[in-house]
């Protein structure tokens, strides 16, 4: 058998679909060269090890094949040694690999080190830096000199080291789009004062596409209809539950509550459809 068959073979005795080896290849068709003995079978008897099951390795490398054709004691291994000592849990090493799978590829000392030392010397408490890393990994991958700098402007914005929402915010500020078009929704459709929204920090935990924007705008049909003299307040808009949420602006009005359920269903399938073109509505 040559090299490619054996790479598929041993893929397919490893739970791999032919979708997921049809992925794999196409983004890494190097990996059919590799000697399955000494190079791919050692990584994957090693993932495996660690806790993560056949089929999430098969998603895994499918997303990103690059651990195939990296060193494993050089670079899997220690990278893995690193996880554990800051996760503590192989389930937590999982998740935070589904949602960044190219973190393996990078050199984990010149970066998350350093980045949640920044942390650290800012006053940031170990239980939040973990419980970031574990929400948006990826932000730790900035180089050290940018990751200082999105510390720096969070402390100006006044966000305290010792609450969660200064890791939000930092993991936000790492990704200007998002913040820019939260803003951009509360302020310029919604009609808040910037001022006034960036003295709600919990506003960064919620989902602009899932939760702000349908909520938003929902109200702002309301208002439209009569049904609503004003928002006062944003809490009681975003920060409730749902069910708080459809008892406070849709199952109080009890004849039109049937028509209004549909109106709010179809703010959230506009808000998911439009995901981050938000600014533009």
């Amino acid at each position: 058998m040559n090299k490619p068959d054996s790479v598929i073979a041993l893929l397919k005795n490893h739970g791999f679909s032919k979708t997921q080896i049809a992925t794999l290849i196409k983004r890494r068709p190097c990996v059919l060269a590799s000697d399955v003995e000494k190079t791919l079978l050692p990584k994957i008897t090693f993932l495996n090890s660690k806790g993560i099951s056949s089929s999430d390795l098969a998603k895994c490398l499918s997303k990103c094949p690059s651990p195939l054709i990296l060193s494993l004691e050089n670079r899997i291994i220690p990278s893995f040694n690193f996880l554990c000592d800051l996760l503590q849990s192989n389930t937590d090493i999982l998740g935070v690999l589904n949602l960044f799978p190219r973190m393996l590829l990078y050199d984990f000392d010149s970066c998350i080190l350093p980045d949640s030392n920044v942390l650290r010397q800012n006053g940031v408490p170990e239980l939040n830096i973990v419980k970031g890393f574990r929400r948006v990994p990826k932000t730790f991958f900035y180089t050290p000199i940018q990751f200082k700098e999105i510390v720096e402007k969070v402390k100006q914005m006044g966000f305290s080291p010792e609450r969660f929402t200064f890791i939000l915010a930092v993991t936000v500020l790492a990704s200007e789009g998002r913040i820019k078009a939260l803003m951009d929704f509360l302020v310029n459709v919604m009609g808040f004062k910037a001022s006034f929204v960036a003295k709600q920090p919990y506003l960064l935990g919620l989902s602009l596409e899932k939760r702000i924007v349908p909520r938003g705008l929902f109200v702002k049909d309301l208002i439209s209809k009569g049904l609503l003299a004003k928002v006062s307040g944003l809490t009681t808009v975003f920060a409730s539950s749902e069910k708080v949420f459809l008892q406070r602006f849709v199952y109080c009005y009890e004849e039109k509550a049937s028509e209004l359920l549909k109106l709010y269903n179809e703010k959230l399938n506009l808000a998911a459809g439009e995901k981050l073109k938000t600014p533009k509505l």
